[in-house]
């Protein structure tokens, strides 16, 4: 399996946590499936930094009750005191770029075509940065 080192901008794992727990649940021919969940591990592992620096973030601008423990609405997301300053912050650790090592997966157009599972763009974004789709001419 050749390897592919891939640039992305923290943002992305915002995107890639919705939008790749949609897509696992999709029943894709076995052997794609396991390199996409192979990369999706990842990828994983690679976004948990951001998701920890962007829940101290929420930390240091969230309410705090009488007790100090911090305010919560009904979803358990943190209420943020002051929304300007917090977003500031957070736009500039999204703005932040990795790179990160994934397996390349290659699919013929014409094989991809045969799947009847319907990928939506949000979906196919969380792939772009290692499936490679060769056309019809490509062997």
């Amino acid at each position: 399996m050749m390897k592919k080192k891939v640039k992305v901008k923290n943002v992305f794992f915002e995107k890639f946590a919705v939008e790749a727990q949609k897509l696992q649940q999709k029943q894709l021919p076995m052997i794609l499936s396991f390199w996409i969940t192979r990369n999706f591990d990842k990828i994983s592992k690679e976004a948990q930094p951001y998701f920890t620096m962007k829940r101290k973030l929420a930390e240091k601008y969230s309410m705090k009750d009488k007790k100090g423990k911090f305010k919560v609405d009904a979803q358990g997301n943190y209420q943020i005191e002051n929304i300007s300053k917090f977003i500031e912050e957070l736009r500039v650790l999204q703005e932040q770029e990795i790179e990160m090592e994934l397996d390349v997966v290659k699919v013929k157009l014409k094989d991809l075509k045969k799947i009847k599972v319907e990928i939506t763009p949000a979906e196919m974004s969380c792939l772009t940065p290692f499936l490679e789709i060769e056309g019809e001419g490509d062997d």
